[in-house]
C-alpha cells in the first residue's frame, strides 16, 4: 500500500481518481457493483480466484489508499431528514440495518455525525434528526 500511496502523492489526477473511487464506495447501492480502479494501476492477480476475491482486493485498494470522506454537513442532514426517524433509538435502529422500510445508510454518511461534524454545523441529535 505504501508504494500506492508514494504514487498518489506525486500524481494529482491518480489522486482525484482513487478520491472519486472512493466516494463512489460509499454511494454503491449494491455490493454487487463493481469497481474499476483506475488504468495506472495494474495487478497481476492469478486467473483463478475465489469468487468475489478480485473485487474485494480491489476495494480494499481504493480503502488503503484513500482518506474515508463524508458528504457535507448540510447534505448529510437532509438525507437523514428525509428518514423521517422519531429520535436517537430510531437512528441507532436505522445504522444498524434493523429499519427495513427504509434505504441502506450510505457509507459517505457517519453512524456517529457528532464526532464528524462538530465545528462544522453540528447542532445536536435534534436537528440532525430534524426535531427541532
Amino acid at each position: 500500500w505504501r508504494v500506492l500511496r508514494a504514487l498518489r502523492a506525486h500524481d494529482h489526477r491518480l489522486a482525484v481518481e482513487l478520491d472519486e473511487l472512493r466516494l463512489k464506495l460509499g454511494r454503491r447501492s449494491s455490493k454487487r457493483s463493481r469497481i474499476q480502479l483506475p488504468d495506472k494501476i495494474k495487478f497481476d492477480l492469478p486467473r483463478l480466484l475465489p469468487e468475489g476475491f478480485e473485487q474485494a482486493f480491489y476495494v480494499r485498494t481504493v480503502e488503503r489508499t484513500t482518506v474515508r470522506q463524508f458528504r457535507q454537513f448540510p447534505e448529510a442532514r437532509d438525507f437523514v431528514h428525509k428518514l423521517k426517524l422519531k429520535n436517537d433509538a430510531g437512528w441507532n435502529q436505522y445504522c444498524k440495518g434493523e429499519l427495513p422500510d427504509k434505504p441502506p445508510k450510505p457509507a459517505d454518511i457517519p453512524a456517529a455525525p457528532r464526532s464528524i461534524y462538530k465545528g462544522k454545523g453540528w447542532k445536536g441529535m435534534g436537528d440532525w434528526l430534524g426535531k427541532s
